[in-house]
């Protein structure tokens, strides 16, 4: 019989196997291409100059999980990546903390809105609350998908795609994630 720990060390090594796989092509390519730069092209682009990839560490000063995922070494620089499943349930990650950390107050003036929204529509105690959702300014939008540093980023790029990730490497070029 597995323990508790074994099963949750299972799950958290399957949760990042995308991660893994993503941050294993990019440095197999490199040694494949004795040890000089790649490129990456995904269908929308291309980073030159890549020199090894690596798994990003740490939590956000909030103690949630940082929106960088992978970082990419390149002869320019560094490159945070956010990576989701094609399923994943949002574009972000840190929950409402770590959207607090990019704009604080954000959380308590929509709950505000909604409550008094929800009164003026006509709702009592006790009935079933819902769904509900509101729409970001484009300025906020971009600070709630990019992120800041505080938050473990910001991205850079995010791969979207297959938690098995599957690559092609050709030319000093690996494409086809």
């Amino acid at each position: 019989m597995r323990t508790f720990k074994e099963y949750l060390t299972e799950a958290g090594k399957s949760a990042e196997r995308q991660e893994t796989g993503f941050v294993d092509a990019i440095n197999n390519a490199v040694k494949m291409n004795d040890g000089k730069p790649i490129s990456i092209k995904s269908k929308d682009a291309i980073v030159k100059g890549v020199i090894k990839a690596e798994k990003y560490t740490g939590r956000q000063s909030s103690g949630s999980e940082p929106y960088t995922d992978v970082q990419i070494f390149t002869s320019k620089g560094i490159l945070n990546i956010s990576m989701k499943g094609p399923a994943a349930p949002s574009l972000a990650g840190g929950g409402l903390r770590g959207i607090e950390e990019i704009i604080p107050g954000i959380g308590a003036r929509f709950f505000r809105a909604a409550y008094d929204n929800h009164i003026k529509n006509g709702l009592k105690f006790g009935d079933k609350i819902p769904d509900t959702f509101a729409k970001l300014n484009d300025k906020d939008k971009k600070l709630l998908v990019i992120g800041n540093k505080a938050m473990g980023g910001p991205i850079d790029f995010m791969y979207i795609g297959p938690m098995d990730v599957k690559s092609d490497f050709k030319n000093g070029i690996i494409s086809e994630w």
